[in-house]
Protein backbone atom coordinates (compact mmCIF):
# COMPACT_ATOMS: atom_id res chain seq x y z
CA UNK A 1 0.00 0.00 0.00
CA UNK A 2 3.07 2.47 0.71
CA UNK A 3 4.55 1.55 -2.47
CA UNK A 4 1.30 2.51 -4.11
CA UNK A 5 0.83 5.58 -2.36
CA UNK A 6 4.35 7.00 -3.43
CA UNK A 7 3.97 6.04 -7.15
CA UNK A 8 0.97 7.77 -7.10
CA UNK A 9 2.51 10.88 -5.40
CA UNK A 10 5.20 10.58 -7.79
CA UNK A 11 3.06 11.39 -10.68
CA UNK A 12 1.12 13.92 -8.95
CA UNK A 13 4.62 15.89 -8.16
CA UNK A 14 5.67 15.51 -12.26
CA UNK A 15 2.56 16.33 -13.13
CA UNK A 16 2.76 19.94 -11.47
CA UNK A 17 6.71 20.05 -11.36
CA UNK A 18 7.92 19.57 -8.11
CA UNK A 19 9.49 16.43 -8.81
CA UNK A 20 12.74 17.97 -9.15
CA UNK A 21 13.07 18.73 -5.18
CA UNK A 22 12.79 15.23 -3.85
CA UNK A 23 16.16 14.02 -6.09
CA UNK A 24 18.55 14.57 -4.01
CA UNK A 25 22.28 15.75 -5.60
CA UNK A 26 25.10 14.94 -2.96
CA UNK A 27 28.05 16.34 -3.24
CA UNK A 28 29.80 13.29 -5.42
CA UNK A 29 28.00 14.02 -7.87
CA UNK A 30 25.27 11.05 -7.74
CA UNK A 31 21.88 11.45 -7.76
CA UNK A 32 19.52 10.12 -5.33
CA UNK A 33 15.39 9.68 -5.86
CA UNK A 34 13.11 9.41 -3.27
CA UNK A 35 10.28 8.20 -4.61
CA UNK A 36 12.40 5.43 -5.79
CA UNK A 37 15.17 4.78 -3.43
CA UNK A 38 13.85 5.33 0.24
CA UNK A 39 15.57 2.70 1.74
CA UNK A 40 19.13 4.78 0.89
CA UNK A 41 17.76 8.18 2.12
CA UNK A 42 18.90 8.95 5.86
CA UNK A 43 17.71 11.98 7.86
CA UNK A 44 21.27 14.05 7.76
CA UNK A 45 21.31 13.53 3.89
CA UNK A 46 18.09 15.07 3.81
CA UNK A 47 18.57 17.55 6.12
CA UNK A 48 22.00 18.42 3.98
CA UNK A 49 19.91 18.58 0.37
CA UNK A 50 17.13 21.05 2.20
CA UNK A 51 20.08 23.55 3.20
CA UNK A 52 22.07 23.26 -0.05
CA UNK A 53 18.39 24.14 -2.04
CA UNK A 54 17.44 26.81 0.46
CA UNK A 55 20.79 28.24 2.11
CA UNK A 56 23.96 27.01 0.33
CA UNK A 57 23.05 26.75 -3.50
CA UNK A 58 22.95 23.15 -4.94
CA UNK A 59 26.24 21.18 -6.07
CA UNK A 60 27.05 22.09 -10.30
CA UNK A 61 28.00 18.63 -11.78
CA UNK A 62 28.39 20.24 -15.46
CA UNK A 63 32.52 20.27 -14.62
CA UNK A 64 33.26 17.64 -12.18
CA UNK A 65 37.20 18.87 -12.08
CA UNK A 66 35.87 22.27 -10.68
CA UNK A 67 33.32 21.95 -8.33
CA UNK A 68 31.21 24.73 -7.76
CA UNK A 69 27.87 25.48 -6.62
CA UNK A 70 24.31 27.00 -8.34
CA UNK A 71 23.25 30.90 -7.20
CA UNK A 72 20.04 29.81 -4.83
CA UNK A 73 16.76 30.03 -6.60
CA UNK A 74 13.75 31.59 -5.12
CA UNK A 75 11.39 28.86 -6.89
CA UNK A 76 13.19 26.33 -5.36
CA UNK A 77 12.22 27.68 -2.35
CA UNK A 78 9.08 28.04 -3.17
CA UNK A 79 8.18 24.33 -4.55
CA UNK A 80 10.34 22.79 -1.50
CA UNK A 81 7.37 24.76 0.68
CA UNK A 82 4.24 23.71 -1.70
CA UNK A 83 5.61 20.25 -2.28
CA UNK A 84 5.50 19.76 1.81
CA UNK A 85 2.12 21.08 2.01
CA UNK A 86 0.69 18.78 -1.07
CA UNK A 87 2.04 15.93 1.02
CA UNK A 88 0.67 16.60 4.44
CA UNK A 89 -2.73 17.42 2.90
CA UNK A 90 -2.53 14.54 0.97
CA UNK A 91 -2.35 12.43 4.30
CA UNK A 92 -5.59 11.76 7.28
CA UNK A 93 -5.63 14.15 9.75
CA UNK A 94 -4.50 11.91 11.88
CA UNK A 95 -1.09 11.32 10.22
CA UNK A 96 -1.26 14.80 9.40
CA UNK A 97 -0.89 15.73 13.37
CA UNK A 98 1.52 13.81 14.07
CA UNK A 99 3.85 14.97 11.11
CA UNK A 100 3.86 18.17 12.33
CA UNK A 101 3.96 17.44 16.12
CA UNK A 102 7.64 16.17 14.87
CA UNK A 103 8.61 18.94 11.87
CA UNK A 104 9.08 22.34 13.04
CA UNK A 105 6.69 25.20 11.19
CA UNK A 106 10.05 26.36 9.49
CA UNK A 107 11.27 23.17 8.43
CA UNK A 108 7.99 21.52 6.48
CA UNK A 109 9.64 21.39 3.21
CA UNK A 110 8.34 18.72 0.91
CA UNK A 111 11.55 16.21 1.81
CA UNK A 112 11.96 16.33 4.94
CA UNK A 113 7.74 15.83 5.50
CA UNK A 114 8.47 12.73 3.23
CA UNK A 115 11.63 11.36 5.14
CA UNK A 116 9.22 11.61 8.14
CA UNK A 117 6.69 9.58 6.64
CA UNK A 118 8.66 6.81 5.49
CA UNK A 119 10.75 6.65 8.97
CA UNK A 120 6.44 6.16 10.13
CA UNK A 121 4.89 4.00 7.75
CA UNK A 122 7.66 2.43 6.10
CA UNK A 123 11.00 0.22 7.16
CA UNK A 124 13.44 -1.17 4.35
CA UNK A 125 15.00 -4.06 5.78
CA UNK A 126 16.97 -7.40 4.41
CA UNK A 127 14.60 -9.51 5.67
CA UNK A 128 11.73 -7.69 3.57
CA UNK A 129 13.82 -8.18 0.57
CA UNK A 130 14.16 -11.60 0.72
CA UNK A 131 10.56 -11.76 1.30
CA UNK A 132 9.72 -10.44 -1.74
CA UNK A 133 12.45 -11.98 -3.98
CA UNK A 134 9.81 -15.29 -2.77
CA UNK A 135 7.25 -13.76 -4.20
CA UNK A 136 8.87 -13.00 -7.39
CA UNK A 137 9.73 -16.18 -7.72
CA UNK A 138 6.39 -17.36 -6.86
CA UNK A 139 4.66 -15.91 -10.12
CA UNK A 140 3.92 -18.22 -12.78
CA UNK A 141 3.09 -17.48 -16.08
CA UNK A 142 0.82 -20.41 -16.87
CA UNK A 143 -1.41 -18.95 -14.50
CA UNK A 144 -2.62 -15.98 -16.44
CA UNK A 145 -5.08 -16.41 -18.69
CA UNK A 146 -3.84 -17.04 -22.42
CA UNK A 147 -0.28 -17.23 -20.97
CA UNK A 148 -0.58 -13.00 -20.99
CA UNK A 149 3.05 -11.76 -20.59
CA UNK A 150 2.25 -8.27 -20.61
CA UNK A 151 0.08 -8.75 -17.54
CA UNK A 152 2.94 -10.89 -15.60
CA UNK A 153 5.46 -8.12 -16.64
CA UNK A 154 3.41 -5.34 -14.64
CA UNK A 155 2.94 -7.89 -11.75
CA UNK A 156 7.01 -8.34 -11.83
CA UNK A 157 7.87 -5.02 -11.98
CA UNK A 158 5.83 -4.00 -9.06
CA UNK A 159 7.69 -6.70 -7.15
CA UNK A 160 11.08 -5.08 -8.28
CA UNK A 161 10.21 -1.82 -7.52
CA UNK A 162 9.66 -2.48 -3.90
CA UNK A 163 12.67 -5.00 -3.80
CA UNK A 164 14.65 -1.46 -4.87
CA UNK A 165 12.95 0.60 -2.48
CA UNK A 166 14.15 -1.81 0.66
CA UNK A 167 17.60 -1.30 -0.71
CA UNK A 168 19.71 0.61 2.14
CA UNK A 169 23.28 0.89 0.06
CA UNK A 170 24.29 1.01 -3.67
CA UNK A 171 24.95 -2.96 -3.88
CA UNK A 172 22.40 -4.59 -5.95
CA UNK A 173 20.77 -7.50 -5.61
CA UNK A 174 22.99 -10.30 -7.84
CA UNK A 175 19.97 -12.49 -9.14
CA UNK A 176 17.09 -10.10 -9.00
CA UNK A 177 17.35 -10.37 -13.03
CA UNK A 178 17.30 -13.93 -13.49
CA UNK A 179 14.68 -13.80 -10.37
CA UNK A 180 12.08 -11.63 -12.09
CA UNK A 181 12.28 -14.16 -15.39
CA UNK A 182 12.06 -17.17 -13.37
CA UNK A 183 8.66 -17.47 -13.92
CA UNK A 184 8.65 -17.24 -17.49
CA UNK A 185 10.34 -20.09 -17.85
CA UNK A 186 7.24 -22.12 -17.59
CA UNK A 187 5.73 -20.35 -20.44
CA UNK A 188 4.80 -23.03 -23.18
CA UNK A 189 5.47 -21.37 -25.78
CA UNK A 190 9.23 -22.67 -27.18
CA UNK A 191 10.51 -19.45 -29.17
CA UNK A 192 9.30 -17.01 -25.99
CA UNK A 193 11.04 -19.61 -23.71
CA UNK A 194 14.18 -19.49 -25.62
CA UNK A 195 14.46 -15.99 -25.55
CA UNK A 196 13.79 -15.78 -21.36
CA UNK A 197 16.56 -18.45 -21.23
CA UNK A 198 19.17 -16.15 -22.96
CA UNK A 199 18.45 -13.01 -21.38
CA UNK A 200 18.79 -15.29 -17.84
CA UNK A 201 22.55 -16.90 -18.77
CA UNK A 202 23.67 -13.96 -19.91
CA UNK A 203 22.27 -12.05 -16.64
CA UNK A 204 23.97 -14.66 -14.38
CA UNK A 205 27.31 -15.58 -16.31
CA UNK A 206 28.56 -12.67 -17.73
CA UNK A 207 31.24 -11.26 -15.23
CA UNK A 208 33.95 -12.37 -18.27
CA UNK A 209 31.87 -11.61 -21.00
CA UNK A 210 28.83 -12.73 -22.39
CA UNK A 211 28.30 -16.59 -22.83
CA UNK A 212 26.00 -16.46 -25.90
CA UNK A 213 27.80 -13.93 -27.78
CA UNK A 214 28.71 -10.49 -26.89
CA UNK A 215 25.35 -9.69 -25.11
CA UNK A 216 25.61 -7.30 -21.49
CA UNK A 217 23.11 -7.91 -19.03
CA UNK A 218 20.47 -5.97 -18.96
CA UNK A 219 18.38 -4.00 -16.09
CA UNK A 220 15.48 -6.20 -14.23
CA UNK A 221 12.67 -3.81 -15.46
CA UNK A 222 14.26 -3.54 -19.20
CA UNK A 223 14.93 -7.16 -19.43
CA UNK A 224 10.95 -7.98 -18.47
CA UNK A 225 10.07 -5.14 -20.92
CA UNK A 226 12.06 -6.80 -23.88
CA UNK A 227 10.20 -10.09 -23.23
CA UNK A 228 7.12 -8.10 -23.16
CA UNK A 229 7.95 -6.72 -26.87
CA UNK A 230 8.89 -9.60 -28.42
CA UNK A 231 5.23 -11.31 -26.74
CA UNK A 232 3.20 -8.34 -28.69
CA UNK A 233 5.05 -9.21 -31.84
CA UNK A 234 4.21 -13.01 -31.59
CA UNK A 235 0.50 -11.63 -30.79
CA UNK A 236 0.21 -9.19 -33.39
CA UNK A 237 1.18 -12.08 -36.01
CA UNK A 238 -0.69 -14.74 -34.28
CA UNK A 239 2.53 -16.57 -33.63
CA UNK A 240 2.18 -17.06 -29.93
CA UNK A 241 0.94 -20.22 -28.84
CA UNK A 242 -1.28 -19.53 -25.83
CA UNK A 243 -3.28 -17.57 -27.37
CA UNK A 244 -4.23 -19.48 -30.05
CA UNK A 245 -5.65 -22.27 -27.69
CA UNK A 246 -7.55 -19.50 -25.67
CA UNK A 247 -9.23 -18.53 -29.56
CA UNK A 248 -9.93 -22.29 -30.38
CA UNK A 249 -11.51 -23.01 -26.92
CA UNK A 250 -13.61 -19.96 -26.81
CA UNK A 251 -14.26 -20.88 -30.50
CA UNK A 252 -15.52 -24.04 -29.70
CA UNK A 253 -17.58 -23.01 -26.99
CA UNK A 254 -19.26 -20.47 -29.10
CA UNK A 255 -20.66 -23.00 -31.49
CA UNK A 256 -21.73 -25.35 -28.54
CA UNK A 257 -23.69 -22.79 -27.70
CA UNK A 258 -24.77 -21.97 -31.08
CA UNK A 259 -25.69 -25.03 -32.07
CA UNK A 260 -29.52 -25.64 -32.61
CA UNK A 261 -31.70 -28.14 -30.78
CA UNK A 262 -33.23 -30.61 -32.87
CA UNK A 263 -36.02 -32.67 -31.56
CA UNK A 264 -35.18 -36.59 -31.92
CA UNK A 265 -38.02 -37.83 -34.14
CA UNK A 266 -36.81 -41.40 -33.71
CA UNK A 267 -39.25 -44.43 -32.73
CA UNK A 268 -37.08 -45.18 -29.92
CA UNK A 269 -38.41 -41.42 -28.85
CA UNK A 270 -41.57 -41.08 -30.05
CA UNK A 271 -43.15 -44.02 -30.32
CA UNK A 272 -41.11 -47.27 -28.73
CA UNK A 273 -40.59 -45.35 -25.92
CA UNK A 274 -44.62 -44.60 -24.88
CA UNK A 275 -46.60 -46.19 -21.43
CA UNK A 276 -49.09 -45.80 -19.58
CA UNK A 277 -48.85 -43.66 -16.51
CA UNK A 278 -51.31 -46.04 -14.78
CA UNK A 279 -51.06 -49.27 -15.27
CA UNK A 280 -47.55 -49.46 -17.09
CA UNK A 281 -48.37 -51.05 -20.70
CA UNK A 282 -45.41 -50.38 -23.50
CA UNK A 283 -46.53 -48.34 -26.32
CA UNK A 284 -49.83 -46.91 -25.30
CA UNK A 285 -50.40 -43.66 -23.71
CA UNK A 286 -52.33 -42.98 -20.07
CA UNK A 287 -56.34 -43.35 -20.76
CA UNK A 288 -56.04 -45.99 -23.09
CA UNK A 289 -58.69 -48.22 -23.60
CA UNK A 290 -58.61 -51.37 -21.33
CA UNK A 291 -56.43 -50.15 -19.08
CA UNK A 292 -56.78 -52.04 -15.73
CA UNK A 293 -55.67 -49.26 -13.81
CA UNK A 294 -57.43 -46.36 -15.18
CA UNK A 295 -58.83 -43.50 -12.21
CA UNK A 296 -62.47 -42.21 -12.29
CA UNK A 297 -62.80 -38.76 -13.68
CA UNK A 298 -64.21 -36.77 -11.27
CA UNK A 299 -63.77 -33.32 -13.33
CA UNK A 300 -60.82 -32.46 -10.71
CA UNK A 301 -58.43 -31.18 -12.90
CA UNK A 302 -55.93 -32.14 -10.36
CA UNK A 303 -56.02 -36.10 -9.55
CA UNK A 304 -53.26 -35.99 -6.26
CA UNK A 305 -54.17 -38.31 -3.49
CA UNK A 306 -56.41 -36.87 -1.05
CA UNK A 307 -55.77 -36.74 2.67
CA UNK A 308 -59.48 -38.20 3.45
CA UNK A 309 -59.32 -41.08 2.25
CA UNK A 310 -61.89 -42.09 0.12
CA UNK A 311 -62.93 -43.35 -2.78
CA UNK A 312 -63.84 -41.46 -5.75
CA UNK A 313 -67.23 -43.14 -6.03
CA UNK A 314 -67.81 -42.44 -2.20
CA UNK A 315 -66.24 -39.00 -2.53
CA UNK A 316 -69.20 -38.21 -5.05
CA UNK A 317 -71.78 -39.07 -2.69
CA UNK A 318 -70.37 -37.04 -0.14
CA UNK A 319 -69.89 -34.18 -2.36
CA UNK A 320 -73.42 -34.26 -3.25
CA UNK A 321 -74.72 -34.93 -0.11
CA UNK A 322 -72.94 -31.96 1.09
CA UNK A 323 -74.60 -29.76 -1.66
CA UNK A 324 -77.66 -30.19 -0.95
CA UNK A 325 -77.02 -29.55 3.56
CA UNK A 326 -78.70 -26.26 4.27
CA UNK A 327 -76.27 -24.86 7.29
CA UNK A 328 -77.15 -22.18 9.59
CA UNK A 329 -75.12 -18.91 9.92
CA UNK A 330 -71.26 -20.24 10.60
CA UNK A 331 -71.32 -17.81 13.83
CA UNK A 332 -73.93 -19.14 15.37
CA UNK A 333 -72.90 -22.77 15.06
CA UNK A 334 -71.53 -23.64 18.53
CA UNK A 335 -68.79 -25.73 19.60
CA UNK A 336 -71.95 -28.14 21.03
CA UNK A 337 -73.43 -28.63 17.63
CA UNK A 338 -72.60 -31.19 14.86
CA UNK A 339 -73.58 -31.41 11.82
CA UNK A 340 -72.84 -34.44 9.91
CA UNK A 341 -73.58 -36.45 6.71
CA UNK A 342 -74.23 -40.30 6.93
CA UNK A 343 -74.24 -42.65 4.35
CA UNK A 344 -75.09 -46.44 4.40
CA UNK A 345 -74.89 -46.04 8.06
CA UNK A 346 -71.78 -44.36 8.60
CA UNK A 347 -70.91 -40.96 9.37
CA UNK A 348 -68.41 -39.48 6.20
CA UNK A 349 -68.54 -35.71 6.47
CA UNK A 350 -68.43 -33.59 9.78
CA UNK A 351 -68.83 -29.62 10.35
CA UNK A 352 -65.70 -28.02 11.60
CA UNK A 353 -67.00 -24.05 12.68
CA UNK A 354 -63.08 -23.09 12.50
CA UNK A 355 -62.20 -24.79 9.46
CA UNK A 356 -64.94 -23.49 7.72
CA UNK A 357 -66.38 -26.89 6.04
CA UNK A 358 -67.21 -30.09 5.69
CA UNK A 359 -64.06 -32.71 6.98
CA UNK A 360 -63.92 -35.70 5.22
CA UNK A 361 -62.70 -39.51 6.09
CA UNK A 362 -60.23 -39.69 7.97
CA UNK A 363 -59.60 -36.04 8.41
CA UNK A 364 -63.29 -35.75 9.83
CA UNK A 365 -64.03 -33.54 12.71
CA UNK A 366 -66.95 -31.35 14.60
CA UNK A 367 -65.58 -27.83 15.72
CA UNK A 368 -65.19 -29.65 19.45
CA UNK A 369 -62.53 -32.13 17.91
CA UNK A 370 -60.51 -29.57 16.22
CA UNK A 371 -56.93 -29.34 17.12
CA UNK A 372 -55.27 -26.64 15.32
CA UNK A 373 -54.80 -23.26 17.31
CA UNK A 374 -54.10 -21.28 14.10
CA UNK A 375 -57.13 -19.40 12.98
CA UNK A 376 -60.00 -20.28 15.17
CA UNK A 377 -63.61 -18.56 14.20
CA UNK A 378 -64.73 -17.36 17.45
CA UNK A 379 -68.94 -18.15 18.00
CA UNK A 380 -71.06 -15.08 18.46
CA UNK A 381 -74.27 -16.49 19.50
CA UNK A 382 -76.29 -15.03 17.06
CA UNK A 383 -76.38 -15.41 13.25
CA UNK A 384 -74.94 -12.90 11.54
CA UNK A 385 -77.78 -12.22 8.28
CA UNK A 386 -76.95 -9.18 6.38
CA UNK A 387 -79.63 -5.66 7.28
CA UNK A 388 -82.14 -5.22 5.55
CA UNK A 389 -81.24 -1.93 2.65
CA UNK A 390 -82.27 0.75 5.18
CA UNK A 391 -80.39 -0.48 7.55
CA UNK A 392 -76.87 -0.54 5.83
CA UNK A 393 -74.79 2.07 7.02
CA UNK A 394 -71.73 3.74 5.50
CA UNK A 395 -68.28 2.66 7.02
CA UNK A 396 -66.39 4.25 9.85
CA UNK A 397 -64.22 6.30 7.59
CA UNK A 398 -67.18 7.40 5.03
CA UNK A 399 -69.63 8.25 8.29
CA UNK A 400 -66.72 10.99 9.99
CA UNK A 401 -66.81 12.36 6.61
CA UNK A 402 -70.60 12.80 6.59
CA UNK A 403 -70.28 14.54 9.85
CA UNK A 404 -70.68 18.43 8.36
CA UNK A 405 -71.21 21.18 11.44
CA UNK A 406 -73.39 23.48 11.78
CA UNK A 407 -73.02 26.95 10.03
CA UNK A 408 -73.68 30.39 10.66
CA UNK A 409 -75.20 33.13 8.37
CA UNK A 410 -72.83 35.92 10.13
CA UNK A 411 -69.66 35.04 10.61
CA UNK A 412 -67.06 31.52 10.96
CA UNK A 413 -65.76 32.39 14.40
CA UNK A 414 -69.52 31.35 15.69
CA UNK A 415 -69.44 27.69 14.62
CA UNK A 416 -69.43 25.34 17.68
CA UNK A 417 -65.43 23.24 17.73
CA UNK A 418 -65.62 19.98 18.95
CA UNK A 419 -63.87 19.60 22.46
CA UNK A 420 -62.57 16.05 21.93
CA UNK A 421 -61.65 15.96 26.22
CA UNK A 422 -65.81 16.99 27.05
CA UNK A 423 -67.28 14.75 24.26
CA UNK A 424 -65.57 11.49 25.74
CA UNK A 425 -66.28 12.29 29.09
CA UNK A 426 -70.28 12.17 28.09
CA UNK A 427 -71.68 9.45 30.07
CA UNK A 428 -74.13 8.88 26.92
CA UNK A 429 -71.24 7.13 24.73
CA UNK A 430 -69.18 4.13 25.12
CA UNK A 431 -66.29 4.10 22.79
CA UNK A 432 -65.44 0.54 22.89
CA UNK A 433 -67.24 0.75 19.41
CA UNK A 434 -68.87 -2.84 20.36
CA UNK A 435 -71.83 -1.58 22.15
CA UNK A 436 -72.04 1.80 21.22
CA UNK A 437 -73.75 4.76 22.44
CA UNK A 438 -77.84 5.25 22.88
CA UNK A 439 -78.94 8.14 21.09
CA UNK A 440 -82.16 9.32 22.95
CA UNK A 441 -80.75 10.81 25.94
CA UNK A 442 -83.77 11.14 27.96
CA UNK A 443 -83.92 7.65 27.78
CA UNK A 444 -80.87 6.80 29.71
CA UNK A 445 -81.85 5.71 33.85
CA UNK A 446 -80.19 7.38 36.54
CA UNK A 447 -77.38 6.95 37.27
CA UNK A 448 -76.45 5.56 33.75
CA UNK A 449 -73.99 2.30 33.21
CA UNK A 450 -72.86 0.74 30.27
CA UNK A 451 -73.85 -2.55 31.72
CA UNK A 452 -77.77 -0.70 31.26
CA UNK A 453 -77.46 -0.85 27.62
CA UNK A 454 -77.42 -2.89 25.23
CA UNK A 455 -77.07 -2.23 21.29
CA UNK A 456 -76.43 -4.46 17.77
CA UNK A 457 -75.90 -1.41 15.96
CA UNK A 458 -72.05 -1.02 15.86
CA UNK A 459 -72.63 2.69 13.87
CA UNK A 460 -74.59 4.34 17.08
CA UNK A 461 -71.90 6.28 18.17
CA UNK A 462 -71.94 7.72 14.95
CA UNK A 463 -75.23 8.98 15.12
CA UNK A 464 -74.62 9.98 18.18
CA UNK A 465 -72.11 12.05 17.01
CA UNK A 466 -73.99 13.42 14.08
CA UNK A 467 -77.02 14.43 16.08
CA UNK A 468 -75.00 16.17 19.08
CA UNK A 469 -73.02 18.37 16.60
CA UNK A 470 -74.95 18.68 13.26
CA UNK A 471 -74.96 17.20 10.53
CA UNK A 472 -77.32 15.28 8.77
CA UNK A 473 -77.97 11.64 8.07
CA UNK A 474 -79.21 9.77 5.08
Amino acid sequence: MTVNSLIAFEERMTHHGLERVFHVVSASGTTLNMFREPGMCTSDLIKTWCEDVITNGVHDLSNPTSPNRHAICNYDRINMIWSGEALLNSCTEALKQGLKFNIQPDERYGPEVLMTLLTKLYRPSQSKIESLKDKLKSLDIRKYPGENVTTFVQDASKLVREIRMNFTSNSNVPDLTTTALSGLTLSSDDFLLSQVCTLRINSDVNGFGGILGSFQAKDPIAALQTINYLYRVLISQSNYGPARQVDIKHKALQAKVEDKLVQDRTSSSSNGGKSCWDCGDKGVIRGHDGCTKRLVNTGVVNQRKSKHGLDDATNLKVIEAIKNKTLPDRGSISDSTKLDVIIDGKTLAKYCRHCGRFTKGASQHYTSEHTGTRSLFACTGTPSSSRSPKEVRPGTASAMVAVILPTTPDSSEDVEVIDSDHFIQRHDVNYGFGLVACADRASLPTPFSFQDYKSDDSDVFLDALVKDFGGQED
